[in-house]
């Protein structure tokens, strides 16, 4: 069957025995892209990871240098960040549908440019119409552009209550959010102001994880923490979705 638009909703409202399918023929479409520039210098376009029925849509910038080796969104720096973030806050990220707005990694984990996101337009439209997210965690100043038509600093976005994207054809609310790899840039401006980036990261990701579902183990009084044990599994020097990162070790 070909991918379209209309094939996609159809599958997916036919019921849960059928996002398999549907998911096959997105990935499907993902992997065979050729429609910009960027296919050419990346080993491959990077699907997304995780049920289209999951309660949270997460949705980055595009794949970094490990995502593109691995075939998987968020599998870097900023993959573990996240993930662990989200563990720390009762949520796991097998509740997460994750994605990246571009699909393929731009030369030197550079910004996409405009035309990029254009270009991966279609697939985001069609995971958007098979989802069944009750809420989606924007990350960064290119997933809020792609899913609002807005544009504007990431800082701007996050008090907003009002951001919605259609969803399997419902309104969802949109939480935007620091992209992480952008938390962990921040350690190089020192302690103070990493602690404070990720405090937003932290608010942000449970106010996320609150919309999709009401049975969130939260913990106000403190921001999550990993121990020091756990911060070992971060390569150092890499790069990661959407931006370079110095590499240091996770603390949150």
């Amino acid at each position: 069957m070909d991918l379209t638009l209309d094939s996609v909703a159809s599958v997916a409202s036919t019921g849960k025995s059928s996002f398999g399918e549907v998911s096959d023929q997105i990935r499907a479409a993902v992997t065979s892209c050729a429609a910009c520039s960027l296919r050419s210098g990346c080993r491959a376009p990077v699907p997304f990871d995780g049920p289209l029925d999951a309660p949270l849509g997460v949705f980055g910038e595009a794949p970094g240098g490990v995502e593109d080796a691995e075939g998987l969104p968020f599998q870097g720096p900023s993959g573990l960040l996240l993930n662990r973030t989200l563990v720390a806050l009762g949520w796991a990220r097998s509740r997460c549908y994750v994605s990246n707005v571009v699909k393929c990694r731009p030369p030197g984990n550079e910004k996409p440019k405009r035309p990029f996101v254009a270009s991966c337009r279609p697939h985001l439209e069609a995971e958007l119409a098979a989802g069944r997210f009750r809420a989606i965690l924007a990350l960064g100043s290119t997933a809020l552009s792609a899913l609002t038509g807005e544009h504007g600093a990431v800082s701007a976005f996050i008090p907003r209550e009002d951001l919605r994207v259609t969803v399997g054809g419902r309104e969802v609310p949109i939480v935007a959010c620091y992209h992480p790899s952008y938390i962990l840039r921040k350690r190089s401006e020192g302690a103070d102001a990493y602690e404070v980036a990720m405090r937003v990261f932290a608010s942000q990701l449970r106010r996320a994880i609150r919309l999709a579902s009401e049975d969130v183990v939260e913990h106000p009084e403190r921001d999550p923490e990993v121990s020091p044990e756990g911060e070992q599994g971060l390569a150092q020097g890499d790069e990661v979705s959407g931006r370079d990162v110095e590499g240091d070790p996770v603390a949150l």
